[in-house]
């Protein structure tokens, strides 16, 4: 699935959409979105995780964003945009997270 059609660029991580396709080495690092986080977060937004319907270390706090912003909820193994949702607060990733998965 891609949101503004069939796009191709010169280099992208999906082949479909890329004129020039490879095999990356350790492309699991710029998959999974958790790796990404462990990798740079000083390059990434902030970033919490549910495993399994649970928060995993740091949690979200109405203190800590006190802002009106709206929240994404991934699946951290997903591509293609199918598994991205916006929610109005950081309580409703919760509910919209499935059991066994990592966001």
């Amino acid at each position: 699935h891609c949101p503004l059609g069939k796009k191709v660029v010169d280099f992208a991580d999906e082949t479909q959409f890329s004129r020039v396709s490879m095999y990356l080495k350790g492309r699991i690092w710029l998959e999974d979105k958790t790796k990404m986080w462990d990798l740079v977060p000083e390059l990434m937004p902030p970033t919490y995780l549910i495993v399994d319907r649970q928060w995993k270390g740091e949690i979200p706090s109405d203190e800590k964003h006190p802002e009106k912003l709206c929240w994404f909820i991934k699946e951290a193994d997903r591509n293609w945009g199918t598994s991205v949702r916006a929610t109005k607060t950081w309580q409703e990733c919760i509910a919209l997270a499935e059991a066994g998965a990592t966001y």
